[in-house]
């Protein structure tokens, strides 16, 4: 990529960061070998990360960040952290989008369907789902358990696979659980979803700023359920939380919700209303409109 930006003519650059794929080091490079064009650098987080225990902070290029064009942000927390880097005139905040599906039939399933979705990792809190979902079952015995969490190609997701299915059998679950670890189309996962009584995400503590997974549930349409963390901050309005992080308090709230049917679909018009304002057509449009903007 230095090479690329180095043999060409280019006057605008948009970049997507992400920690996994450059190094602060590349990151300041690249800023001080283009200063003579309009950059634009897009950050899928910006909290601090351990790397095979070492400790990177963005801190680290603030200088060469104040020299861009603009940075965009897709929450309020990145925003006041670059802040605190004293980074402010050039720092823009764009949301992430939404998919707006058809809304699926309010029908009554046979099942009281839970599922979730995302890649196969353990901070997903999928072992742990699975533990509260064994409780759930005792109380509710038409509970499912959709379990929509493809392979990541890493060999950690693969060992979590194991350790997943080790515990569906352990609990002796395997016919009140479906587990699709394959990667599925978006619109075959839109669809096993949209049939879903109630969308829960049990995540464990995470440095990543916004999820991409809570925005394709809200898609939907139907209730969802996260755990209390600060990935789930800038859509807490819509969606319902656990009383706690352990597989009793999701397994409680789970019930709880059950049992309320009007809690249950209490945020559905505030869902509709967020995807209306949220959609990708407005989002892309907005971002158009930005990098219009540094061009002219």
């Amino acid at each position: 990529m230095i090479n690329d930006l180095k043999s060409n003519s280019y006057t605008d650059i948009v970049i997507q960061f992400n920690f996994g794929f450059f190094s602060i080091q590349n990151l300041q490079q690249i800023i001080k070998e283009n200063l003579d064009k309009k950059i634009t650098i897009e950050f899928h987080s910006v909290k601090d990360i351990k790397i095979k225990e070492v400790q990177i902070s963005l801190a680290e290029a603030k200088n060469e960040l104040k020299a861009i064009h603009q940075i965009i942000v897709h929450n309020i927390e990145d925003l006041n952290i670059l802040k605190s880097f004293d980074l402010v005139k050039n720092v823009i905040l764009l949301p992430l989008g939404v998919s707006d599906i058809p809304e699926r039939k309010n029908e009554k399933n046979e099942k009281f369907t839970l599922a979730t979705y995302g890649f196969l990792l353990p901070q997903k809190g999928i072992v742990e789902l699975i533990e509260a979902f064994a409780h759930v079952k005792k109380a509710i015995p038409n509970a499912h358990l959709l379990l929509l969490n493809s392979l990541y190609p890493i060999e950690l997701s693969n060992n979590y696979l194991k350790e997943c299915q080790e515990k569906i059998k352990s609990l002796n679950l395997s016919q009140s659980i479906t587990f699709r670890y394959d990667y599925l189309s978006n619109k075959e996962s839109m669809s096993l979803l949209s049939n879903a009584d109630l969308l829960v995400l049990a995540y464990k503590k995470t440095q990543e700023s916004a999820s991409a997974a809570v925005r394709e549930l809200i898609a939907t349409k139907r209730p969802i359920l996260c755990t209390k963390q600060n990935i789930f901050n800038d859509v807490s309005d819509i969606i319902h939380f656990t009383k706690g992080l352990n597989p009793n308090d999701i397994a409680d709230s789970i019930i709880n919700l059950y049992h309320d049917e009007v809690k249950l679909n209490s945020k559905k018009q505030k869902q509709k209303e967020w995807i209306s304002e949220h959609s990708w057509q407005n989002t892309s449009k907005k971002f158009i409109n930005i990098l219009k903007r540094t061009i002219q």
